[in-house]
């Protein structure tokens, strides 16, 4: 049995037949680094580190990559709690319902269902603050370590339900 690994993925698979693993694409039991996937290269038939400039645009990029999907993680965090609170169909509902009362001046169904707006409007900012807050991050950790807390916007919705709003003349 050897471990494989993968010339263009860095994908490693350990205790398999090798001859089931063609050398144009596999590396057969090379000596496996001690350090990150990130900072590795295929040198011929073997793996080295990287440069030391290469490991430095290398972290660079991992830091950059775990940015972004921590930003992109609030965004659907957020998005899973306003749908916990209210479907996509009752949002529609209820920006149609608050377009039809500014059309028709209707300034108390529109003060009613405009909480909910407000409420909105609200967890979009503690989003943005959150996403900005994880740009100066200087590491890895520091980012993994960021939550974005939305436990009071939460108990704060003003629960505007379609039924009332309509009711509302």
């Amino acid at each position: 049995m050897a471990t494989v690994v993968n010339k263009t993925t860095l994908r490693v698979i350990k205790s398999v037949d090798p001859i089931y693993y063609q050398d144009e694409e596999w590396l057969i039991d090379p000596e496996i680094p001690d350090a990150p996937k990130r900072h590795w290269k295929v040198d011929g038939d073997s793996l080295t580190l990287k440069s030391a400039a290469e490991i430095i645009e290398a972290d660079a990029q991992w830091l950059a990559d775990t940015k972004a999907d921590k930003k992109e993680s609030f965004k659907i965090e957020l998005g899973d709690a306003l749908r916990s609170k209210y479907t996509d169909d009752e949002k529609l509902s209820l920006l149609l319902i608050l377009q039809l009362a500014v059309a028709s001046e209707n300034t108390a169904r529109v003060a009613y269902v405009s909480q909910l707006a407000a409420w909105i409007d609200e967890g979009q900012e503690l989003l943005y603050a959150a996403q900005d807050n994880v740009d100066p991050a200087t590491s890895v950790e520091e980012v993994n370590a960021m939550e974005l807390n939305l436990d009071a916007w939460l108990a704060a919705d003003p629960q505007v339900v379609i039924r009332t709003a309509k009711g509302i003349e």
